[in-house]
């Protein structure tokens, strides 16, 4: 995991004695992984990609080649993003999109209205601020439920209720009268 993050490269050594450029590249601190024997005079190893520059000096002392296989982890990710700016320019918009729609009233829902219209409770809504698209509210929910039990006379108790981007409003209506 520490690997990918930092970034790491996966190398292909060749020369008469390629175990001696490995033994020189363990005396001078460079981690080697995965270390595998491909031919006769060659092998193949991951080291961390600061390392590389490194190991250009050592390999002209014992006389070998070395070549990157593959470029593995999240800075030649970032790099290879980076040089797609419509990928990240889209990405930073779809985050800023995502974090303005959070602050607002995505969806309303109106429970248990039987005789009362459900346009009637959405529009007294509409009268104390919370509607789709609307901000969240900044007054509290308990004086938004009011405002919304007094605008008709039918309704004997309402709750608002407010769950990430969606108000659920419920509504218990009186009894008809006999």
């Amino acid at each position: 995991m520490w690997q990918l993050i930092r970034g790491y490269v996966i190398i292909h050594i060749s020369g008469r004695k390629p175990e001696r450029l490995l033994e020189r590249m363990r005396e001078s601190g460079i981690a080697l992984r995965g270390v595998r024997q491909t031919g006769p005079y060659e092998v193949e190893a991951s080291i961390p990609a600061r390392a590389f520059r490194r190991l250009h000096g050592i390999a002209r002392k014992t006389r070998c080649r070395v070549h990157i296989v593959r470029r593995r982890g999240l800075p030649f990710e970032a790099r290879r993003l980076f040089r797609r700016p419509a990928l990240w320019i889209t990405a930073l918009l779809v985050l800023g999109l995502m974090i303005f729609s959070s602050t607002r009233v995505l969806c309303v829902r109106v429970d248990g209205t039987d005789r009362v219209p459900e346009a009637l409770v959405l529009r007294a809504l509409r009268e104390n601020g919370v509607y789709v698209g609307a901000a969240k509210p900044e007054k509290d929910l308990r004086s938004i439920a009011a405002g919304v039990r007094g605008y008709d006379e039918r309704i004997a108790w309402a709750e608002v209720e407010l769950h990430g981007v969606i108000a659920t409003v419920t509504i218990v209506e009186k009894e008809r009268d006999i």
